[in-house]
């Protein structure tokens, strides 16, 4: 195992995900010749049997429908019997394990199978190696005394014989209402049936070597007592779970919800369904969330619920530490551990603000709302490691909430959601490879409250509501989480009447919501004093739910519509919402600019009515006209911007279509020759209605390659932006007007933007370029070719050339050839020019 952690930690990580579904088994049973068929006739009533080092001998039951026979994995240190029997229900089989006196635990299979046909199962006897743990039943046979933690001094009452310790060596787990600790016994002093013990503090690593266990919250759905009187809850995949689950108070209180021994919890699902891992609701429904110089923010609606359950894998090897007396003594060295959170959750946010004058307030640091969840301090889970000590897992939640309020003038603005959401995050420790979030998997839900707004001037508030959720094992620091939802609202409204420049009156809102989910890994567990920075671990940015005004588009007349110079017509333009879940919808009160080129307008100004919609009078003067829309913000930045131009002329080159351009990417040695490479087509899209998109690699091609160590790496370049466009016949010219660029390049996995050089080179800035026309072998003038010059980053003049793809062709991907011949002062930008 230590190979494949420092050697193969990619490979290590996959044994990682594969032990959450098939626990911590490394015998794999695809390796045995007999597996379990639908409606087997063998039946075994566990699947695990667990023996501590010492040994022992235990007995399970199993039903057979046919005759039977035990097929053994060959060890020496395991006995069954009996070897075959006939057919019969509660059918005996005795297991007998000889002493470990090894550090490593062991495993080994044995089968049951029909002697008519291949129907069989099987049971994994597991054993603990030697450890120096020294077990003490603290419900039965002895009374804490008196413990300081911090001297060190331990106080124990047996009812009758006293244990067996070694100074340095021997360790104890002292379990309190609250947490447990783990003691390692420097010196012993003994009266009769009464001890004292000076201890120092120990962790996981003086109790664990050469094991690993996957630990589970969710109580078990079969369980099995052995001979000794011990309950093993080590399900068929090797996961263990809780044998006693018990909530600590505000009072410092105990109360056990499950416990398997007294039979607590064990027949009523409803009792474990409302104590889960992490089970908490919260309802602050007209809560008010702040108060000051006459601006307040509150809560019309606000319910946080989650239940969800936790998963966690330890690997601990071995190590040697030189105690104070010179003497080698073994010691636990953790390999690897991760932590899996695995449930739902559900928000219902209705935020409200009430300002009457400037003002702007937030949170320095986070409140604390609730110290302690429903009055209680922490839920402890206690599980059965075989042949070891119990391992006692605490969760200790705090639900904190973060704001912000900023206003001006009247403002009166409610906006919210509900949601519902499952989940599977965590984070995984990988020795020597530090820690890394596990890939979240996630999904949602939502249902939008629209906003209402009453307003007159600017306003905007944000509200983040969360728990903050502790979990340690035993008395240590393990690993913390917040599942952090956010519900903000921003409404701005603003104006320029005078002066120089563009006049300008406009409003917009913006309901937005954002999940963040972080999480840090301590390895306080194992001695050290180390705690990783905090990482994401999954969630989204930051989305708008509701965005209004958003989009503005000509209804009436069509795109280049046949029209004569100095004609008349009446245009109309709508103006619509943006919303993430449901159908856009008209937004009435929106201001509408309008604009003109080689024509003229009766108006400039204009507001939308209740069904949206808004006109101007346009008459084209000249060739090239073309009639602009646009809605703006508060600032004056727009919004969006439709674009209507008559058909005037008949065009001799019309952009309209799409195209493609040859690109891509390669390696090179250290003398510049090119070992790999590969090409793609990108795709260049322009609509009548002056929209464009550019698409760097539309496949998402990736390029493999091995670096001159051997060592192999994935590239991919990908990414894309779109905005609107004008394009002038005189002179020929093409103006963008650039969206956001969404850049999605990565190598080995992750993000590394940059890449998509045509993007951030042309299609994601905003700007006038001069069109170049290819020409065909005859001297006329292509169609279907022709080039764009700009200016590249190094201040050279460069320029790109298209292709025209016909739209009969529907696939995305095309072999290049040259079809005509281009000016020879285009240069073709390709692979070679890709680094």
């Amino acid at each position: 195992m230590e190979v494949i952690i420092k050697k193969k930690q990619f490979l290590f990580f996959l044994l990682f995900i594969a032990i959450l579904y098939t626990g911590c088994d490394n015998n794999k049973e695809k390796d045995l010749p007999y597996i379990n068929e639908i409606g087997s006739s063998i039946q075994l009533e566990v699947s695990y049997l667990d023996f501590s080092a010492q040994g022992g001998k235990d007995e399970i039951f199993f039903d057979a429908g046919t005759d039977w026979e035990v097929v053994q994995t060959t060890e020496s240190w395991l006995k069954v019997s009996p070897s075959e029997g006939e057919r019969g229900n509660q059918i005996s089989l005795f297991i007998e394990v000889n002493p470990n006196n090894e550090n490593a635990e062991r495993k080994a299979q044995i089968i049951v199978k029909s002697t008519a046909s291949n129907n069989a199962d099987t049971l994994t006897v597991r054993q603990a190696g030697i450890s120096h743990y020294v077990a003490i039943n603290w419900e039965e046979e002895a009374q804490l005394i008196q413990f300081d933690p911090n001297k060190g001094n331990v106080s124990i009452q047996f009812e009758n014989k006293v244990p067996n310790f070694t100074p340095e060596l021997s360790t104890i787990v002292i379990p309190t209402d609250t947490v447990s600790y783990i003691r390692v016994v420097q010196s012993i002093s003994t009266n009769g049936n009464h001890i004292e013990l000076q201890t120092t503090e120990g962790n996981m690593t003086d109790l664990f070597m050469n094991q690993e266990f996957t630990l589970s919250t969710v109580p078990s759905t079969r369980t099995h007592m052995t001979r000794s009187g011990q309950i093993s809850t080590t399900d068929e995949k090797g996961v263990i779970h809780p044998t006693q689950i018990y909530i600590t108070k505000e009072d410092g209180q105990k109360q056990v919800i499950y416990d398997l021994e007294s039979g607590i919890g064990t027949r009523s699902n409803e009792i474990i369904d409302k104590e889960r891992f992490f089970y908490w609701g919260k309802n602050l429904e007209n809560e008010k969330l702040y108060e000051d110089g006459g601006v307040t923010l509150q809560w019309d609606k606000c319910l946080y619920e989650a239940a969800i359950d936790g998963t966690f894998y330890f690997n601990f090897g071995s190590s040697v530490k030189i105690s104070s007396t010179g003497a080698k003594v073994s010691k636990g060295e953790l390999y690897g551990c991760f932590c899996i959170l695995e449930g739902s959750m559900n928000f219902d946010f209705l935020l409200h603000l009430i300002a009457q004058s400037k003002h702007h307030y937030e949170t320095e640091e986070p409140v604390i709302i609730i110290d302690h969840l429903l009055g209680i301090r922490g839920v402890t889970f206690k599980f059965p490691i075989p042949g070891g000590p119990p391992v006692y897992v605490t969760v200790d939640p705090a639900l904190k909430e973060e704001l912000f309020a900023n206003s001006e003038a009247r403002c009166d603005v409610t906006g919210g959601f509900n949601a519902g959401a499952s989940l599977k995050i965590g984070a995984q420790y990988i020795k020597d490879n530090g820690v890394r979030a596990i890939e979240p998997v996630w999904k949602h839900h939502f249902n939008i409250y629209q906003p209402e707004i009453k307003v007159k001037g600017q306003a905007e508030a944000g509200v983040t509501v969360y728990p903050d959720i502790r979990i340690r094992f035993f008395n240590f620091a393990g690993f913390d989480i917040q599942i952090k939802p956010t519900i903000g609202d921003e409404f701005t409204y603003g104006g320029k009447i005078g002066g120089t420049g563009q006049n300008y009156a406009a409003w917009r809102n913006r309901l937005y919501q954002q999940l963040d989910i972080f999480g840090n890994l301590s390895l306080d567990f194992i001695g050290l004093d180390w705690k990783s920075n905090s990482i994401r671990l999954g969630g989204n940015e930051q989305i708008d739910l509701v965005r209004t005004p958003d989009e503005i588009l000509f209804t009436s007349p069509e795109n280049e519509q046949e029209m004569n110079i100095g004609e008349t017509i009446n245009a109309q333009v709508l103006v619509k919402d943006f919303q993430l879940f449901g159908e856009s919808q008209p937004v009435a009160g929106a201001l509408v600019k309008f604009e003109v080129v080689n024509g003229t307008i009766d108006v400039t100004d204009a507001i939308t009515n209740v069904t949206g919609h808004a006109s101007v009078n346009y008459t084209p003067t000249a060739a090239n006209s073309l009639l602009t829309a646009k809605i703006l913000d508060a600032d004056g930045k727009q919004i969006d911007v439709t674009t209507f131009k008559p058909e005037l002329n008949k065009k001799e080159f019309d952009i309209v279509g799409t195209w493609k351009h040859k690109t891509g990417t390669a390696i090179g040695d250290l003398n510049g020759n090119i070992v790999k490479q590969i090409t793609w087509d990108d795709k260049l899209t322009f609509t009548k209605d002056g929209r464009y998109k550019y698409e760097h690699n539309p496949e998402e091609v990736v390029f493999n390659f091995e670096d001159s160590l051997g060592k192999p790496h994935t590239s991919l370049s990908y990414g894309s932006s779109n905005g609107y466009y004008i394009f002038n016949d005189n002179p020929l010219q093409l103006t963008l007007n650039a969206g956001p660029i969404i850049d999605k390049s990565t190598s080995d996995g992750w993000p590394q933007p940059g890449h998509i050089t045509q993007i951030y080179s042309v299609f994601g800035k905003s700007g006038t370029y001069k069109i170049i026309r290819a020409m065909n072998d005859d001297g006329s003038l292509n169609n279907s070719v022709f080039g764009i010059e700009f200016t590249d980053p190094e201040g050279k003049l460069s320029n790109i050339v298209f292709e025209k793809v016909s739209d009969s062709i529907e696939k995305t991907s095309y072999p290049y050839q040259q079809k005509s011949s281009v000016p020879p002062y285009i240069k073709k930008l390709d692979y070679n020019n890709i680094n």
